[in-house]
């Protein structure tokens, strides 16, 4: 698991702010101890779709929760096929 400051260093094009606000909106959920959040790979990979689709493809912070949660669903129906 990686801390808050070091998931922001390897996004060069994440800002604090916007991390925080992905995490208030459940966009992000990311485990939390006394010293702040902790990330883990599915954190990690989740926060880099979110930069691609945010930084790279013009995608609102509103979209986001909708077109992550339709990534969701169906991630969970392949991995249903797949059983």
């Amino acid at each position: 698991m990686i801390r808050e400051s070091e998931i922001i260093a390897r996004f060069t094009n994440l800002e604090r702010h916007v991390l925080l606000t992905w995490i208030e909106e459940g966009v992000i959920e990311p485990h939390r101890d006394e010293q702040g959040y902790l990330f883990d790979r599915i954190d990690e990979t989740r926060v880099a779709l979110a930069c691609d689709l945010h930084y790279c493809m013009g995608l609102e912070h509103v979209s986001l929760p909708v077109i992550l949660s339709l990534v969701d669903q169906l991630h969970e129906a392949l991995s249903l096929i797949h059983i």
